[in-house]
């Protein structure tokens, strides 16, 4: 069964590393990677509507992998001419839109926190998406 606990669960885990991983930050992976990273993002939100639907942690902690995998690998097919500017920017919207649900669960915590961290790496990628292909930078 594709969502049998220990088949998403070494997902999750080759989520966690893709891109997190000395050697595999998300600038010097290949697309391949990145795209292996968004399918499994995409599962597990999948997953996430039936066993924590709403604003949970765990749809913070999805959204945030799938977000930065999807701002990563639509740049690089950008760059390269393998996306064409009207899909970049309706993928940069929709990375925005899990940006703002990961500040919106995990904005409000306390300071030093980890998912207050996580939720600032998330404000400043919502800046860097907006300048660099939402507010004409494309």
């Amino acid at each position: 069964d594709q969502n049998h606990y220990y088949v998403m669960e070494i997902k999750r885990r080759v989520v966690e590393n893709i891109g997190n991983t000395p050697g595999f930050e998300y600038q010097d992976l290949a697309v391949i990677w990145l795209q292996k990273k968004v399918e499994f993002c995409k599962e597990h939100l999948a997953l996430q509507k039936v066993l924590a639907p709403g604003l949970s942690e765990y749809r913070a902690y999805i959204s945030l992998h799938l977000a930065e995998a999807m701002f990563w690998l639509a740049k690089k097919k950008y760059m390269v001419k393998q996306m064409t500017r009207e899909l970049v920017i309706k993928t940069m919207e929709e990375v925005s839109e899990h940006l703002l649900i990961v500040i919106d669960i995990w904005g409000l915590y306390r300071r030093e926190s980890s998912e207050r961290m996580r939720a600032e790496e998330a404000q400043s990628l919502l800046e860097k998406v907006n300048v660099e292909f939402l507010q004409d930078g494309v």
